[in-house]
């Protein structure tokens, strides 16, 4: 690190361990010598402190989210070839999708991830592929 930073961060602690040593009657004599009132400076501290701590709650919330919501990643032509296999095992489930998808290679990219989703959802595929899907 540079040599400022680490004056700066040495000043910092002989601070931090100042305010720490000295008493509340001390603390609070020099709040007043300073020309302030101890009870503002409370609330001004208490404000920062929650402030801080709600700040730091909501990030944790943002990081167990963002784990929570990470979508496993699903290749589309593995997609494409479970939803083709699927058709192929029950030619009546062609028929129950749209006109654009009875063919199977003419589902458009944009579809497959919501067609598999919702197969997996319906059960009409399984999770993992049998030996024979």
């Amino acid at each position: 690190m540079n040599k400022p930073y680490n004056e700066i961060s040495t000043i910092l602690e002989i601070l931090v361990e100042d305010i720490l040593e000295a008493s509340d009657d001390e603390i609070r004599q020099e709040i007043i010598e300073d020309g302030n009132e101890p009870s503002e400076i409370a609330n001004r501290m208490r404000k920062v402190y929650f402030k801080c701590r709600y700040e730091h709650e909501q990030q944790s919330i943002r990081d167990e989210q963002r784990t929570d919501t990470i979508p496993e990643a699903i290749d589309f032509n593995y997609a494409r070839n479970r939803i083709l296999k699927a058709f192929d095992s029950d030619p009546e489930l062609r028929k129950q999708f749209t006109l654009a998808a009875r063919a199977g290679e003419d589902i458009p990219d944009e579809d497959i991830m919501g067609y598999f989703e919702q197969m997996l959802e319906l059960g009409i595929i399984k999770d993992e592929p049998s030996d024979d899907e």
